[in-house]
């Protein structure tokens, strides 16, 4: 839709829209129009949209791409050497974050790496809890992370309310030994008490 200022011109039709293009650097709609600057600096960055939006910030995501495949940009395609995919599993498996690894196989973008990553369906180790400060609690959570399960499945299963969903500990500053035995069992384990030799 023309913008009414356009026709503050006295004309109509492509010719208003030109000169409101000239005297605006804006688009009919209000757009800012397309610089050289601006299109050397989405190609530098290209295919990395989260660079170029941080770079040109009055674009958005839709409007990086529309002109990326206006101007005929193309991702550059790169052949993943046997070699290569061995490193990318070997820092998978030792829990580096999404951030160090796309790192290590730069200048390629993270979408190249993360596509990678998706095709051999290669996955990061879950990152541990928090520790609370209750060992009988920090075990239980352990275990749900090597079991991967959550805390509102182990609540489900282990019928213990909203109780480790919800970190309940923390509010009662204790931990509920009922309800962390009944989390135990329901994991497969047992819950013993050790005493020390009285002195």
């Amino acid at each position: 839709m023309l913008n009414i200022s356009a026709l503050n011109f006295g004309l109509r039709g492509p010719e208003a829209a030109r000169r409101w293009r000239e005297r605006t650097g804006k688009t009919s709609r209000g757009y800012d129009l397309w610089t050289p600057a601006d299109t050397e600096t989405l190609q530098r960055l290209y295919p990395d949209y989260d660079a170029a939006m941080k770079a040109l910030p009055n674009r958005s995501h839709r409007a990086l791409e529309k002109h990326a495949s206006e101007m005929g940009f193309t991702r550059r395609r790169h052949t993943w050497t046997a070699a290569e995919i061995t490193r990318l599993r070997k820092l998978a498996a030792t829990g580096a974050s999404r951030k160090e690894i796309v790192a290590a196989f730069a200048p390629l973008s993270k979408w190249q790496v993360f596509s990678k990553l998706r095709h051999h369906r290669i996955k990061r180790p879950p990152s541990p809890y928090k520790t609370t400060g209750y060992p009988v609690i920090d075990a239980i959570r352990a275990r749900c992370r090597e079991l991967r399960l959550t805390m509102r499945d182990l609540d489900a299963f282990a019928r213990t309310g909203k109780y480790f969903t919800l970190q309940q500990w923390r509010a009662n500053d204790t931990a509920n030994l009922e309800r962390a035995a009944k989390a135990i069992r329901a994991l497969g384990g047992t819950f013993t008490v050790t005493w020390e030799p009285a002195s």
